[in-house]
């Protein structure tokens, strides 16, 4: 879905919580979004990601469930999320972080 490498390794490391995941837990994996924050600190530590690309993918983990239930939830909470996402300033990653939560969700396979 697209070219930039920043989105795709957001796409891709978006659910590396669910690795941490108590098996009792299982099909669910309650606060994956957070509990992958550390885990991808370390890995992208270790293989000297870029920090564009730490960044975004950062940003994806913590949200990408608040952006899947938008319609879900209260306007605070969403002009919160908007708000840590840095949106409201003239230069922002708001496109990449909704492309990338665009692509994870399924709803664009052929």
């Amino acid at each position: 879905m697209s070219p930039s490498p920043e989105v795709r390794f957001a796409a891709l490391v978006h659910d590396l919580g669910k690795g941490v995941s108590p098996k009792d837990h299982w099909p669910h994996h309650y606060g994956h979004e957070t509990q992958g924050l550390s885990i991808l600190e370390q890995m992208c530590a270790r293989l000297r990601v870029p920090n564009a690309f730490k960044s975004l993918a950062m940003q994806v983990m913590q949200y990408h469930s608040h952006c899947h239930r938008a319609f879900e939830l209260r306007a605070a909470t969403i002009t919160d999320m908007l708000a840590a996402l840095g949106a409201y300033k003239p230069i922002n990653k708001l496109s990449e972080f909704l492309l990338a939560c665009e692509a994870m969700s399924g709803q664009n396979r052929l």
